[in-house]
Formats: structure tokens, C-alpha cells, sequence
């Protein structure tokens, strides 16, 4: 049998490793837009504070060593009845078992009409361009979210001059133990980046070639090096159009995440699964759900029966901090709360 994985993200990467697992003598194959495969994408605003890193790009994980990989890979358009995904090189892949973790995409919808002159945070490539970028000063720092606020004290640490401008739906929407939407309002308060809530930006104009002239919706001046946007997290699933999979806010599958059609398996952020409990389909972003919807994935995909069952609690960001937030501001002399 052959199985083809879109993504080599945690879902993709456990898919692979249950299906090795399950059935040795497969063939595997992966596709990935990515130069390498999984890292942890949360982490890399801890990569941007390193003064120098090694992201090996032929390195593939251990025991994946047979997979045929198609690194910087996109797939143009999947036909299910033909059984064969097509890349934009031209080159067809045919397939038995198809599963798809795309993961999620970056939605930077709410800067659009000045795109051309925003760096993101989505990506290793964007990592590797903003750390050119920000030699500079002064950054505008637009979005929410955990990444923004570590991203925030990442540059106040460096010396950078920041300007904040808060999504209040975004600013801080995941319930992270001991840590309130309040407290990281009163830390950026008190390092001189108040979150600036009611503030937008309305234009944005080339000054000089070195510094962007962006005017907020008070009528306000800022003469910025770079503009940041931490943008929202949204199901990849562009590639699925005219396919016939169906699909709303993300792939839409059942308990063992099987799509629409009986060969393709959907899982991760990319999925809205179902909740058997509520009986509705949901979309669980976060990276050990992903793992543990790769890993079902790979096993019914084999012929396994496996029911995926939701946690009530999402201890995503927990398993990757470490450290406390509020401890990370204080410095490793003292706690915020001392």
C-alpha cells in the first residue's frame, strides 16, 4: 500500500510514525511545503533571540529515514477518483491512503491593503527574514496572542523601541493557568508598550527606503523600521477547493477522522473533527492534539478502528513554556508576583 501525508508538521510526522509502525512494508510519502520537516513553530520566537541557531534542512526524523520526502513541495489540486495528488512542479502522485495535515495558515486579512511592507512570524523563512529586518529600532507590532507578547519581550530585551497595537479578540484568548488577559496588560504597561486596544492602522507610506510612515486612526504619525503582524491562526485547507472534500471552517471528519471519502483522512489543525459527545465538528488547534490525531490518523488508515476523543483542556502551551510567563518578564532574579 501506498500512503501520501500532506504536511510534515506533528500530525503528519505521527502519521507516518503509526503507519511505519502498524505496517513496515509500506511505502510512505510526504509532502511539504516546508524546507525540512517538523519543528515546532510556537518555538520559534525562542529561536529569534538566539544570537545564532542550526536549522539542519536534511535532517529527517529518526526511523523516517525511508520516506520518500518531497521537501518545498505544493499541492495544486487533489483528485479523489483518480487517486493522485498533483504538485505544482507538474509531477502526479498516485496514492492508496491519503491524509492531509496542512495544519494552519497564517490570516493576515486585517492588514491587507498593506501586505506588501509586513513581516510575519509564521514560518522558519519568516524567522530568517525578520531577524535581517529587525536591526532596526522601532517596530509597530500589530495582533495577539501568546506569540505576540513573547515576541514583545523578545525586542524589549534587545532594546527595541515597540508600538503595540492590541486585537482586543485576540489579545489574549487562551486560558493559560495564573496568567490573565489583565496581568500581561500590566507587565506591557509597565515596560512602555501599553497595549493600544481602540488603535488601528489606516495607512502606511514607503518614507525613505529605510523607515515606514504609518498613520493610526487617531490622525497620529509613527516613523517605524518594521511593522509586525501576529496574525490569527486558520485551517489550511485552500488546496481541498473543487476537490469534493468536504469542508467547512476546516476538513470536516468523523471519530476515526475519515473525510467524506472512504481512503482520506484528515487530521490537525487543519481538521474540524467530531465531538461525539457534543455531536458537532470542531476545529482543536494546538500541537498535542494535532500528535494525537497524526497518530489515529495513521492507525485507521491501516485498518484500525481508533474513536478520537477531545480533551476538555489543551496544555499546548504549558508543555512548551517551561518557564512561567509571568517568571519569563521578571528575569531569573525575581518573580513578577515578589
Amino acid at each position: 500500500m501506498h500512503y501520501v501525508v500532506l504536511g510534515a508538521g506533528a500530525a503528519g510526522i505521527a502519521a507516518l510514525r503509526a503507519i511505519h509502525r502498524e505496517e513496515p512494508s509500506a511505502k510512505l510519502t510526504c509532502i511539504t511545503t516546508e524546507p525540512a520537516p517538523f519543528y515546532f513553530r510556537p518555538m520559534l520566537v525562542e529561536l529569534f533571540a538566539r544570537s545564532a541557531f542550526n536549522h539542519d534542512a536534511g535532517k529527517v526524523p529518526i526511523g523516517l529515514e525511508a520516506v520518500d520526502w518531497h521537501f518545498g513541495a505544493r499541492v495544486m489540486t487533489i483528485a479523489p477518483k483518480e487517486n493522485v495528488v498533483k504538485l505544482a512542479t507538474g509531477e502526479a502522485i498516485t496514492y492508496d491512503f491519503l491524509i492531509i495535515a496542512t495544519g494552519s495558515k497564517a490570516d493576515l486579512s486585517f492588514v491587507e491593503p498593506f501586505r506588501e511592507v509586513v513581516n510575519v512570524l509564521h514560518s522558519y523563512s519568516d524567522l530568517i527574514r525578520l531577524k535581517k529586518n529587525l536591526q532596526f529600532g522601532e517596530v509597530l507590532v500589530i495582533g495577539g496572542g501568546y506569540v505576540a507578547i513573547e515576541i514583545i519581550r523578545q525586542l524589549h530585551n534587545r532594546g527595541n523601541s515597540v508600538t503595540y497595537f492590541a486585537r482586543p479578540d485576540y489579545f489574549w484568548p487562551r486560558e493559560v493557568p495564573g496568567v490573565t488577559a489583565s496581568d500581561i496588560e500590566q507587565i506591557l504597561t509597565g515596560v512602555a508598550v501599553p497595549p493600544q486596544f481602540d488603535n488601528e492602522v489606516v495607512d502606511v507610506v514607503d518614507w525613505n527606503g529605510t523607515q515606514y510612515s504609518v498613520i493610526d486612526k487617531k490622525g497620529q504619525r509613527h516613523m517605524v523600521d518594521v511593522i509586525l503582524a501576529i496574525p490569527v491562526e486558520t485551517p489550511n485547507i485552500g488546496l481541498l477547493k473543487g476537490s469534493g472534500i468536504r469542508c467547512e471552517e476546516g476538513v470536516i471528519v468523523n471519530e476515526e477522522l475519515r473525510t467524506n471519502i472512504p481512503n482520506i483522512f484528515a487530521a490537525g489543525d487543519c481538521a474540524q473533527v467530531l465531538d461525539l459527545k457534543h455531536q458537532i465538528n470542531r476545529v482543536n488547534f494546538g500541537w498535542r492534539s494535532a500528535e494525537k490525531q497524526g497518530e489515529l490518523a495513521g492507525q485507521n488508515a491501516v485498518g484500525k478502528n481508533v474513536v478520537y476523543v477531545p480533551s476538555s483542556q489543551d496544555f499546548y502551551f504549558l508543555d512548551l513554556l517551561g518557564k512561567s510567563l509571568l517568571d519569563r518578564w521578571a528575569g531569573p532574579e525575581q518573580s513578577i508576583n515578589s
